[in-house]
C-alpha cells in the first residue's frame, strides 16, 4: 500500500511540474503555444484513421502550404529553379507542387512512427546495411551515420532507433517553440541512447572517442566560417558544413551513409551504406565532395524527397 501510494505522489509530483512548465510556455510563447498544442492533438487523432487516408490528410496539409504559404514556396522555388535549370518550367512547378506534399506527408508520418506500436511499423519500414555499423566498431572505430534531410529522416530515423536503441542522436532543439521541443525530445528519449544538442560538437567527439554510433546530419545550413566549405552542388556554388569531415579527422571515426525512401504502397526503406573508405584523406574539400557527389546521387531519385524548405542559397 505504501509503494503504490508513493508511486502515485511520485505522478502526481511529475503531472504538476509538467504543468508548471506548459503554464510557463504558455506565459512565454503565447498563441504559438495553443496552436502547437492544438496541432499535436489534431496529429494524434488521425491514428484512428487507416494509414492511407492519413497520408492523404498529409498531402493535402502539403498542397495547402504550396498554395498559401508564400515565403516557404518562394524558398522552394529559388532552390529549385538553380539546382533544376535543366527541366522546363512546367516540370520546376510539378516538383516544387510534389515537394510541398511531400513535405506535408512528414507531418503525418512523424506522430505516427511516434505512436504506433514496433512491431507494427516493421510492417511498413525495412532497414537493410546494419553489418556495416557492426563491421566499423569490429575494427574499434566510432561511427558517424551520416543522415541528409530527406523529408523522411525523422520518421525513418526514428524506426532506426528502435531497431538499434544504443545510437547517439545529435539534434536542434526548437528554442522557438519549447511545447514542440519537449514533445520531440521525449519522444526521441525513448528510443534512443542519448540526445546532444548540435551545438556540442565537444561532446559529440568524445562520444565518437568512446566507439559509439552517432546520428549526424551531413548537410546543415551554414553560412561563411571556419566549418563551412564551398562546392558545387548540382552545378550550383553551395556552402556546406564540414562537420562531420571534422569529426572524422579528430576521433578516427568512420562515415557510414544512412539514405532513408519513401517508396509506393505506403512503404519505406532504411538503407546504410557501407563506410566511406579512404576519409579523412587530408584534404577537407576532397573528402566533402564526395559525401556531396554521394547526397545528389540519392536527390536525384526523387527531387522532392529532399527537404527544399531550407534556404541553401541566402
Amino acid at each position: 500500500m505504501s509503494s503504490q501510494t508513493d508511486n502515485s505522489e511520485s505522478m502526481d509530483d511529475t503531472l504538476r511540474q509538467r504543468l508548471k512548465r506548459w503554464r510557463g510556455y504558455a506565459r512565454s510563447s503565447g498563441l504559438r503555444f495553443w496552436l502547437t498544442l492544438a496541432g499535436l492533438a489534431f496529429l494524434r487523432s488521425l491514428l484512428i484513421l487507416p494509414f492511407a487516408v492519413q497520408m492523404w490528410v498529409g498531402r493535402v496539409m502539403g498542397w495547402l502550404t504550396w498554395r498559401f504559404a508564400a515565403k516557404p514556396r518562394r524558398i522552394v522555388r529559388r532552390n529549385i529553379d538553380a539546382y533544376f535549370s535543366d527541366l522546363s518550367e512546367a516540370q520546376r512547378c510539378e516538383l516544387e507542387k510534389r515537394s510541398f506534399m511531400s513535405l506535408g506527408m512528414t507531418i503525418t508520418e512523424v506522430p505516427y512512427t511516434w505512436w504506433t506500436p514496433h512491431e507494427k511499423l516493421l510492417r511498413r519500414y525495412s532497414i537493410t546495411g546494419l553489418e556495416h555499423i557492426a563491421a566499423a566498431r569490429a575494427q574499434g572505430h566510432g561511427v558517424l551515420l551520416l543522415s541528409f534531410h530527406f523529408t523522411t529522416v525523422e520518421s525513418c530515423g526514428f524506426v532506426m532507433c528502435h531497431q538499434f536503441p544504443d545510437l547517439i542522436v545529435v539534434y536542434r532543439p526548437y528554442r522557438k517553440n519549447p511545447l514542440a521541443d519537449e514533445f520531440t525530445r521525449r519522444s526521441r528519449s525513448r528510443v534512443v541512447k542519448e540526445l546532444i544538442d548540435r551545438q556540442d560538437l565537444r561532446r559529440v567527439a568524445r562520444r565518437l572517442r568512446q566507439k559509439e554510433v552517432v546520428f549526424f546530419a551531413g548537410d546543415l545550413i551554414v553560412r561563411r566560417g571556419k566549418r563551412c566549405i564551398e562546392l558545387p552542388f548540382f552545378g550550383v556554388p553551395t556552402l556546406f558544413h564540414s562537420g562531420a569531415i571534422d569529426l572524422s579527422a579528430m576521433t578516427g571515426a568512420r562515415i557510414v551513409p544512412y539514405i532513408p525512401q519513401r517508396l509506393p504502397g505506403g512503404r519505406y526503406k532504411i538503407e546504410i551504406l557501407p563506410a566511406m573508405e579512404g576519409i579523412p584523406s587530408g584534404d577537407r574539400v576532397a573528402d566533402q565532395k564526395r559525401i556531396n557527389d554521394l547526397l545528389e546521387e540519392y536527390i536525384r531519385r526523387d527531387p522532392s524527397q529532399y527537404l527544399w524548405t531550407r534556404d541553401r542559397l541566402a
